[in-house]
């Protein structure tokens, strides 16, 4: 039997990763089955199983295509040219934005955050992707954090300013999710004066 390539493993990895993103739209997070998953790929128990042992595996592969989306869109536009540093609000539109852009479904990720609060392993998972993102937001504003002042009193810290653009990001997914389609450069220009000085 040939040997499967690596190329062919991710491709058909992610096309039961887009599948599992269909089903869950529709039935939710605890709807969905490794049954609905087969039906919805429709690929055999033996190809799902092959590459993914359990749903929480599964679950976690999901996860982790979501966040490498928003790590290369956010590594790509901070190495790029161009006057000053990106600013938080900056790194936020655009990892919002590309949540759009890439037509990530909202309301699965509410329902991921629901479900972390009943299910350990999912709430690992939440806990693991989360505090990556955050290493993702602290490396993009970190040379803008530097810029700010010379005075480590007077200089913005990037590990602090993390977990409030993450909470900004979450409330616009919990928002999006619940009543439609927001626009990412009004929400962050209201977060920014909601939280002006």
């Amino acid at each position: 039997m040939p040997k499967v390539s690596d190329a062919h493993r991710h491709a058909r990895r992610d096309e039961i990763a887009r599948a599992t993103l269909r089903c869950m739209r529709r039935q939710g997070l605890s709807g969905t089955t490794m049954a609905d998953i087969i039906d919805e790929s429709g690929l055999s128990a033996g190809a799902i199983y092959g590459n993914f042992s359990n749903k929480a595996e599964l679950i976690r592969h999901v996860a982790a295509q979501v966040l490498d989306g928003r790590a290369h869109r956010i590594d790509a536009f901070t190495a790029a040219d161009g006057p000053g540093h990106p600013s938080p609000a900056q790194i936020v539109e655009l990892a919002l934005t590309s949540l759009i852009d890439d037509d990530v479904p909202f309301e699965v990720f509410v329902q991921f955050w629901a479900e972390s609060s009943v299910d350990a392993e999912i709430r690992s998972t939440v806990q693991e992707f989360t505090g990556q993102l955050e290493q993702v937001f602290v490396r993009a504003i970190r040379p803008w954090c530097d810029q700010r002042g010379t005075d480590r009193a007077d200089r913005a810290s990037a590990e602090a300013l993390a977990p409030v653009m993450i909470a900004i990001c979450h409330g616009f997914i919990v928002r999006a999710a619940v009543s439609g389609d927001l626009d990412p450069p009004t929400y962050v220009a209201g977060a920014r004066t909601l939280l002006a000085d």
